[in-house]
């Protein structure tokens, strides 16, 4: 059909499965140094994933999930997304999330790569409660 020549095809693949396969208006991928909308036409490109969240449009209906790292490939209209980590905003559980800062933070560093690694946690965990408490069940 017309519509459906019109839109993106948004693929998302973990090492175990596909996670999403589904027709798009409009696709935000979370790289490294911001977010990237894509819409039909878009240039081909690959870039690679941040944390944030991956937001695939398609009329009123907008799907959030929680990415950690990973790639992106887009071309003819495809969105290709590959990462190990994936979860829906909604299923973000901030109890869980609060106890593994808790967690992190009590674990002593022992060298600056160890501190740094730490920081680095404590942001993503960060990042996913702040989506937790506004997505969290929605």
């Amino acid at each position: 059909s017309l519509m459906a020549e019109r839109l993106l095809r948004c693929t998302v693949f973990t090492p175990e499965r596909t996670v999403l396969d589904q027709s798009a208006d409009f696709v935000v991928l979370p790289l490294e140094d911001g977010e990237m909308g894509i819409a039909r036409m878009h240039a081909p490109l690959m870039a690679r994933l941040g944390a944030g969240v991956l937001r695939v449009r398609l009329g009123q209906m907008t799907s959030r999930f929680y990415v950690e790292s990973g790639f992106a490939e887009v071309f003819d209209d495809k969105v290709v997304v590959l990462t190990h980590h994936i979860v829906p905003v909604q299923q973000l559980d901030a109890k869980a999330i609060l106890a593994q800062m808790d967690a992190v933070k009590t674990h002593r560093a022992e060298s600056a790569d160890q501190q740094a690694r730490k920081q680095q946690t404590l942001e993503r965990l960060r990042i996913q409660l702040r989506l937790a408490d506004r997505f969290a069940g929605k």
